[in-house]
């Protein structure tokens, strides 16, 4: 019998947003203060002015690897199980079958719920924790569609 899908997606274009604010601005972070740490003991005389391009530079490119890898990301939910197939410096593909589902979360953190998208998490059994999710469908619109898609075969695959 040939496996049908029930529901795919991607992740809305907003996705951006909250992976800028997640993702991107922590590295920065993270760079800036290394700088400051380091940098002003290897090269003391340097200017801070001169190394603000560099920092633009570095957030453009980031932002535009960030753009690309949204482009890569892929959700589906057929009658076997939860498929996420995505990256592009580290590419994964997953797949969980409803058998092994334990419990499906859905969560909206602030920057979400601004923009007005949500994540649906799967979580299994042996991922060696609970609050952790095996497949993660992040920047969905309209998340109970998913959900409920999700719990109906999970429903009928345990009969």
């Amino acid at each position: 019998m040939e496996e049908k899908t029930h529901y795919e997606s991607s992740p809305d274009g907003k996705i951006i947003f909250k992976w800028f604010f997640t993702k991107l601005l922590l590295y920065l972070i993270i760079l800036v203060f290394i700088w400051f740490i380091v940098g002003s003991r290897i090269f003391p005389g340097i200017n801070y002015a001169q190394i603000l391009p560099i920092f633009i530079g570095l957030t453009f490119i980031i932002l535009i690897y960030l753009i690309f890898l949204s482009k890569t990301y892929n959700y589906k939910i057929t009658d076997r199980g939860i498929y996420f197939n995505g990256g592009i410096l580290l590419k994964e593909q997953k797949f969980v079958p409803f058998f092994k589902i334990t419990n499906v979360v859905t969560s909206q953190n602030i920057i979400e719920q601004l923009l007005g998208i949500s994540q649906i998490g799967f979580q299994t059994a042996g991922t060696g924790s609970n609050y952790i999710p095996e497949i993660i469908f992040e920047g969905i619109k309209e998340i109970e569609r998913p959900k409920k898609i999700a719990l109906q075969l999970m429903e009928k695959n345990k009969k």
